[in-house]
């Protein structure tokens, strides 16, 4: 399963999503491009990928990181952790 991390300030605003390590998954997937058989006359306009449903963004793979930067104080009502009421640190 692929995993991600996000950098959560002390405000709880945070930074775009990172990929924590190299998933299996993805990696089969990016090696069947270069699969000469992948590519066929009926699919020759569609890359041979497919994002795995396991290895989509979610609470559930991601691991909360926090620094100790400090938010503008005009981005504490804006911030996830108080906009998004499904937000963890909410």
């Amino acid at each position: 399963m692929c995993g991600y991390v996000l950098f959560v300030n002390l405000c709880g605003c945070y930074c775009g999503l990172e990929c924590e390590t190299s998933c299996p998954l993805i990696l089969q997937e990016l090696n069947r491009i270069n699969d000469p058989e992948s590519w066929t006359p009926d699919n020759i306009d569609d890359l041979p990928f497919d994002f795995p449903d396991i290895c989509i963004p979610g609470w559930h793979n991601t691991r909360l990181i926090r620094t100790h930067r400090v938010c503008s104080p005009r981005w504490w009502f804006n911030c996830p952790s108080v906009a998004i009421p499904s937000h963890p640190r909410g």
